[in-house]
């Protein structure tokens, strides 16, 4: 079969229209969702942002721990694989 520009102009227009429906749709169920939203005091937002924070910082120097240890390893394999090819 051969696509002709009839064809291909057809196919595309229907593509338009199923975007547009996708789009309308989208717009209302983000009008809904925005309409349904309850506002909250910034107290119970900050306390748990600071938690988040501060798990963040600890997971760092859990991070560096490692880093240190995996180094460590590396050395160690890298002078155990010297040993051998002597």
């Amino acid at each position: 079969m051969k696509l002709t520009v009839r064809m291909l102009k057809h196919m595309i227009k229907e593509e338009a229209v199923k975007i547009k429906k996708c789009l309308t749709e989208s717009e209302k169920t983000v009008k809904d969702q925005v309409t349904k939203a309850k506002e909250v005091d910034a107290d119970e937002f900050a306390e748990t942002l600071e938690k988040k924070i501060d798990i963040i910082k600890a997971l760092g120097l859990t991070e560096t721990k490692l880093r240190r240890q995996l180094q460590t390893v590396s050395n160690r394999r890298k002078t155990l694989a010297k040993s051998l090819s002597k």
